[in-house]
């Protein structure tokens, strides 16, 4: 067994598309993902799979990323700071930007008179809220019961904290729970939420902002709100949009019909200036009250923030959905074309936060109102020409999938099961051939077959063709698989047991019984105590024993081929050599 080697892994996929591609497009595949005039679906996909693999390699990652991603950080800032409507614009924009406040105003009061908001109260987004796997501010734990039970609270206003006691008042274990945490632990009222760095590729990082976590409890219980009301205004179900995008890109890639578009930095650039003049009073207040007024960098420097909000905010990627579903529908208004919202067939738009797909005709206007409030349009991501498109992570090249694989951390325990897998599919979902990338990472981790259902990190996929499997009595077939080992506090009664590394926690009784009237809370079995998971970002990994009762070669993925064959073919499919152009 050998050390998965990203370098060795790039050659050798390299080797294998040397059958599909000429050498001008193997020694520089960056000019070509798009596709060029007479290519073929499979020379796209492979293509991009050079250009993407590692793109997103932790081992390639430039020294600046994190100064590169803080410099965007700001300079959107400063955008925002400067943004003005236009003077110089037409009478048709003028028109569109009117129907555009109309859109939103009828979204916030639901047609009725203005006393009659979607939120009439802050208390209501308690009744929704909840707390997400992320950081908080000055929580020393991700967890729901650490942020609410058991440590320091932070708010950017006292009126928030007094609102939250007032509803607690109505919940007597909430209550309880929340004058024993007080006693403990400090209540912080802060002005600003702290900027932190994700990966994002191997040239800048992607900024995110940890909130003060009484605001992200009020931002997430506005989230559902605002998600219940884009579905029954726009037909968005956010929870299953992304098929959605991903459905209207396809069929774009193959008719032209369709028109994608991908705005840089969105989330950083819906200036606060701009919604003073595009929302409605009421609404906008909500939006303030919520948000952090600053934001805390990396050197402890505080700088005003002129955007509404950041990734990170609870309620930022609703509200990204509703500002541009609504210059869509304004839009097809003006211009003649019926909103088909998809209530018996397919919409004819679709918006999921900052991914968003016009009808071709829509294109050019829907990107001028764009731009008019301060967004910039991605040139590179966006297509309304040619045979590609790609949306919510879906590319697609006359209606083929052609998304390449991005080998993301080659130490990674699971890395070589993760790799072989994913190019797996995507060797069968294109045909294209990559028999030396197989053999080289089946060398790279211990063999651990598993069925083609299981996950992508529990072992190697491998075809009933290439094993000796036996069902047990039952007809199930018993194999072994990688999990990952779970971190959880366990509750006795009086006590909270943190796993080694995690700081204490206080027993809160009544923190303990809300926790588990939530759901956040799985019974262990008889006998043993209540446990929470927690979040764990580099788990290790242990062989687990497991049963499968089905095929083992079944595939339940609607509309993908089942894989019967084994992984990936053992030479170049017919005809690859031949269909292999020059552009």
């Amino acid at each position: 067994m050998s050390q998965l080697r990203a370098n060795v892994l790039y050659s050798y996929v390299e080797s294998d598309l040397q059958y599909y591609l000429p050498s001008r497009i193997i020694d520089d595949p960056g000019q070509w993902t798009t596709g060029w005039p007479g290519a073929h679906p499979q020379q796209v996909a492979a293509c991009r799979l050079l250009t993407s693999l590692l793109k997103k390699h932790a081992g390639d990652v430039y020294y600046l990323a994190d100064e590169r991603a803080l410099q965007l950080f700001l300079d959107c800032n400063q955008r925002c700071a400067e943004w003005l409507l236009p003077s110089d614009r037409s009478l048709v924009e003028d028109v569109i930007l009117g129907e555009l406040r109309d859109v939103i105003n009828k979204f916030w009061y639901r047609g009725k008179p203005p006393y009659y908001g979607l939120v009439e109260n802050p208390l209501v987004l308690l009744d929704e809220g909840y707390m997400g796997p992320g950081a908080s501010l000055r929580h020393f734990g991700n967890d729901f019961y650490t942020k609410l039970f058991s440590g320091p609270v932070t708010a950017t206003s006292s009126l928030l904290v007094t609102l939250y006691h007032h509803w607690c008042g109505f919940r007597p274990s909430w209550s309880a729970a929340e004058k024993l945490r007080n006693q403990h632990f400090a209540t912080h009222i802060v002005r600003h939420n702290r900027l932190s760095f994700v990966p994002k590729s191997t040239t800048i990082s992607r900024t995110i902002c940890i909130e003060p976590g009484l605001n992200m409890f009020y931002q997430l219980g506005l989230k559902q709100i605002l998600e219940s009301r884009l579905k029954s205004f726009f037909g968005i179900d956010l929870s299953k949009q992304q098929a959605v995008n991903r459905e209207l890109a396809r069929i774009g890639s193959v008719d032209g019909s369709f028109a994608t578009i991908d705005l840089s930095s969105a989330s950083d650039t819906i200036s606060l200036s701009m919604l003073r003049w595009l929302l409605p009073k009421q609404m906008l207040e909500l939006l303030e009250l919520l948000r952090a007024p600053q934001c805390q960098l990396p050197n402890g420097e505080s700088v005003d923030l002129h955007m509404i909000s950041t990734m990170g905010n609870g309620y930022t990627f609703p509200l990204q959905t509703l500002i541009f579903a609504s210059v869509v529908s304004a839009v097809y208004r003006i211009m003649g074309i019926p909103l088909d919202k998809g209530t018996y067939s397919m919409p004819n738009f679709g918006v999921n936060g900052d991914d968003i797909i016009v009808v071709g005709r829509a294109y050019s206007m829907v990107v001028k109102i764009l731009q008019l409030l301060g967004f910039k349009v991605n040139a590179e991501k966006s297509f309304f020409e040619g045979h590609f498109r790609e949306s919510c992570g879906a590319d697609w090249f006359q209606g083929f999938p052609v998304r390449g694989f991005y080998l993301k951390d080659q130490t990674d325990p699971i890395a070589p099961y993760v790799a072989y897998n994913r190019l797996t599919a995507w060797s069968a979902s294109t045909e294209v051939n990559l028999r030396c990338t197989s053999d080289y990472l089946l060398k790279c981790g211990k063999f651990i077959p598993v069925p083609f259902a299981e996950s992508d990190s529990a072992g190697y996929k491998v075809s009933s063709l290439h094993l000796r499997l036996r069902r047990g009595k039952n007809g199930s077939y018993s194999y072994t698989k990688l999990v990952p080992n779970v971190r959880y506090l366990s509750f006795g009664e009086d006590i909270v047991n943190a796993p080694r590394g995690e700081r204490r926690r206080m027993f809160n009784p009544d923190g303990v019984f809300v926790t588990a009237v939530g759901g956040y809370l799985s019974s262990g079995r008889k006998g043993e105590p209540s446990r929470l998971s927690l979040r764990n970002e580099n788990p290790s990994y242990r062989t687990k024993p497991a049963t499968w009762p089905h095929e083992w070669d079944w595939v339940a993925d609607g509309g993908r081929k089942p894989i019967v064959e084994g992984a990936i073919p053992l030479s170049p499919p017919p005809g690859a050599l031949r269909r292999a152009r020059t552009p």
